[in-house]
């Protein structure tokens, strides 16, 4: 008799079916990755051998690239699916730097259209003559109702004699197995998405702003310098539908028909912004909303508010609003959708003093919110929904290298899924109206560091260093410049760096690749604090100024932006859950309050040149205006308040001998007197393309040196690449 090609294989409680792609584990399916299915298969068809990891990467990929990590992931998620932990592993063996092999006993069964044979392998002990073909029995249905582990030969002995009985188990087979197909046929329902061989595609060109993709995934608008355009995402050019609007642009979007193009800009005529709607044809066009910050429903007739905690729904006049949760006073919601249908509301929020997010869904018409998956450790997350609750597009912050990726949440089992592990930032996610496509777009930047003389900027020099992407650089008191950098070609691992303005003895101070940031040295050069990750949560740190005997000195909530006493003796930061500034002992315990005051969203702070005092930017209720503060890092009353109208969303960067620097909301470097004088312009004119930072980035494009007469600034470009991704389902 012709050998037949192995179909099943049976393992423990396991069951294999390699045709069909199905494990089942005591009868019942195993939801398991197709990739991670044909790593198994590889395996358990090579059963007490060694596979080494290059030939599992080939027999699986193809020639597809990939890298070794993807591997252990898989691995990982193999092992999770059979209950395989690698410390107790009674099915996969890892062989060190060599690769992986299947150690359990298994049994092998053949199996064509019309024979039911069992092959002996390593414990099974059954002849093929034993089963005879006049049994009248469908033998590839009873294949798939008989468990082939601990099969009981007497009871298909007595099933090859007794009719009856013969009769009774073939209607449980067929039971059985039209159950089984109604459900694969349920399960099926549910979208199994593989990103292995996504494609990513780039739509747009340098210089383009913020855009979106239509429903149907066929058009994209998108803004520039001149104005909002839309375009057929298989070609180059564009349409130019109407002028740029003055003001920040807060969103584009289309119709759900994909014919209209929504703009919103919000200035200061319209702080809460003004909405547009337009022909992807053109034409004139027409104010839709004013100063209605909500989330649009997808038929753009109802309006999503997330103010203080608080989510609610009306119609677009706002005359039937409805309250549907109330964040607890300890809780903050993060980021709020719709479904695709309009029906739910998807939020994510999490505690003020942890970086956990839990998402939620509840219905439009209220009720008690439902959690999905399990918490996630970062600190912010943005959600999109895949069409037909099919699963959840997750924008994750990853707070080890402060990249922002894409994951895949599938429902309703809550499993996550990474889609992306690159060095882009992704700032949007969003899914079309068919689910197979996802539109994205990441931002990046090309940074350079110089050293000038002030107030003009003659003899600019570039510093020459292997890292790359700088960001919180400072001045020592010995004069050398402190920064915060990746070192070249790892986009995102920030770590602490120090050079001489003249690019010489450059030295790396950290190591972790845990996203440290914000350096700031002792007057006397002996300390170095800086923020970085513990635990999921953004704290301080101090290391001696050489980079050794590295500590950590905070624990509770979220810390940054850290800043020595001149006496050793106290740490400032910033708490960013309260947005106060707080001290702690530079030996580390309990941290104290410094500010209570009213804050804006970020606050920033500075610490005087001989480290015995602070300015901190403030809101006062009573004038309703944006001032700076002056306190002991003793603690205390106020000893002396800034007033100026470039306050109002300015940056607050250094102080200096001569006054506050502060970055206004245009980017200008303006100075604030000690003296109470005007406010004036420190330099004769800015450095082009000067970065601007907010607190979550340390606020550190540019520092003036200890005597007044450098500045040490960064410039570069940054843009928004707008991708799709396809080839995932």
């Amino acid at each position: 008799m012709e050998k037949l090609r192995n179909r099943f294989f049976e393992f423990g409680e396991f069951r294999l079916d390699t045709v069909e792609r199905t494990l089942f584990k005591n009868g019942l399916p195993v939801e398991i990755h197709l990739k991670t299915l044909d790593i198994l298969i590889v395996l358990v068809e090579h059963n007490g051998q060694l596979v080494g990891k290059d030939e599992l990467m080939n027999m699986v990929w193809g020639d597809t690239i990939v890298e070794e990590g993807n591997l252990k992931n898989r691995i990982s998620l193999l092992r999770k699916a059979l209950d395989d932990p690698p410390d107790k592993s009674h099915f996969i063996q890892t062989m060190p730097r060599r690769g992986y092999k299947f150690i359990a006993p298994v049994i092998s069964l053949p199996n064509d259209d019309s024979n039911y044979l069992i092959e002996k392998y390593q414990r099974a002990d059954i002849s093929v003559d034993e089963i005879e073909e006049d049994n009248q029995i469908d033998t590839k249905v009873a294949y798939k109702s008989l468990p082939v582990a601990n099969r009981d030969l007497g009871f298909l002995s007595t099933l090859k004699h007794n009719k009856t009985a013969l009769t009774v188990f073939a209607l449980v087979v067929i039971i059985f197995v039209g159950t089984f197909l109604l459900y694969r046929l349920f399960a099926n329902q549910k979208p199994k998405f593989s990103f292995d061989k996504m494609k990513i595609t780039k739509l747009n060109k340098p210089g383009h702003g913020f855009s979106m993709i239509s429903p149907d995934g066929k058009y994209l608008a998108y803004e520039d310098d001149v104005g909002l355009w839309v375009k057929a995402v298989n070609v180059e050019n564009g349409r130019r539908l109407m002028p740029r609007m003055e003001g920040a642009t807060w969103s584009i979007s289309f119709s759900k028909d994909s014919s209209d193009v929504f703009y919103t800009v919000a200035n200061e005529k319209h702080p809460n912004g003004i909405a547009y709607q337009i022909s992807i044809l053109g034409g004139q066009p027409r104010v839709f909303l004013e100063n209605k910050p909500g989330v649009l429903s997808p038929d753009f007739t109802r309006l999503l508010f997330n103010i203080d905690n608080r989510l609610t729904v009306s119609n677009l006049e706002r005359s039937d609003e409805k309250t549907l949760i109330t964040a607890g006073k300890d809780e903050t919601v993060i980021h709020v959708c719709w479904s695709k249908d309009g029906r739910k509301i998807y939020y994510s929020s999490r505690p003020k003093d942890r970086s956990v997010v839990r998402i939620f869904e509840i219905s439009v018409d209220g009720g008690v919110p439902k959690a999905l998956g399990k918490p996630i450790e970062t600190s912010k997350l943005i959600v999109s929904p895949f069409p037909d609750d099919g699963g959840l597009l997750l924008i994750i912050l990853d707070e080890t290298t402060g990249l922002r990726q894409l994951w895949f949440m599938s429902q309703p089992d809550g499993e996550l899924q990474r889609i992306t592990n690159d060095s882009n930032d992704y700032w949007y996610g969003t899914v079309t109206e068919d689910g197979k496509a996802i539109f994205a777009y990441h931002g990046y930047s090309l940074r350079d560091m110089w050293v000038a003389d002030v107030p003009n900027l003659d003899n600019a020099n570039n510093i020459s260093t292997r890292a790359s992407d700088f960001e919180d650089v400072r001045w020592t008191t010995d004069n050398r410049l402190l920064f915060t950098a990746s070192e070249s070609g790892q986009w995102g691992k920030k770590e602490i760096w120090i050079i001489n303005p003249d690019s010489t003895q450059e030295q790396k101070l950290t190591h972790n690749g845990k996203n440290n940031r914000s350096p700031f040295m002792s007057l006397d050069g002996r300390y170095i604090v800086y923020r970085s990750i513990s635990n999921g949560l953004r704290q301080i740190f101090v290391m001696d100024s050489n980079g050794r005997n590295e500590r950590q000195i905070t624990s509770e909530s979220e810390n940054m932006v850290p800043g020595i006493s001149y006496d050793n003796k106290w740490v400032l930061f910033v708490r960013n859950m309260t947005d106060n500034i707080c001290k702690v002992p530079i030996e580390g315990g309990a941290s104290i309050n410094v500010t209570d005051d009213p804050t804006p969203p970020e606050p920033t702070w500075a610490m005087s040149p001989d480290g015995k005092f602070f300015a901190y930017i403030f809101l006062d209720e009573k004038k309703k205006q944006t001032l700076i503060g002056v306190k002991s890092v003793e603690g205390g009353d106020k000893i002396k308040v800034y007033d100026a109208p470039e306050i109002a969303g300015s940056i607050l960067q250094q102080w200096t001998n001569e006054g506050l620097l502060i970055s206004t909301k245009d980017n200008q470097i303006m100075l604030l007197p000690h003296d109470g004088s005007k406010a004036k312009k420190f330099l004769t004119h800015d450095p082009k393309d000067l970065i601007s930072m907010r607190i979550s980035q340390g606020f550190g494009s540019y520092r003036v040196s200890p005597d007044g007469k450098r500045i040490v600034y960064i410039t570069g470009t940054s843009a928004l690449d707008a991708v799709l991704i396809t080839g995932f389902k």
